[in-house]
């Protein structure tokens, strides 16, 4: 992905007290990231893939959509 966007990506993760009332935080994220566990992940569309496939046996399914928005960086504020 940041080959194809030809920049730096830096990924950071919120300490775990910030997000532990998220109850849905906790039920996806775990399961997406063993989805991702060992594969290349070279494109956004590899990473949609992937986290699309995710399923448990309790039934969750995960549906991805890619935001292909440009967001303007340092707007003023009106």
């Amino acid at each position: 992905l940041a080959n194809d966007l030809d920049m730096n990506i830096l990924v950071m993760h919120y300490p775990p007290y910030c997000s532990k009332f998220n109850p849905i935080e906790h039920r996806l994220f775990s399961q997406v990231n063993r989805s991702w566990s060992g594969a290349p992940l070279n494109s956004i569309e590899d990473a949609a893939r992937r986290a699309a496939l995710t399923t448990t046996k309790s039934g969750l399914t995960v549906h991805v959509d890619i935001n292909t928005k440009t967001y303007e960086i340092k707007r003023e504020l009106d």
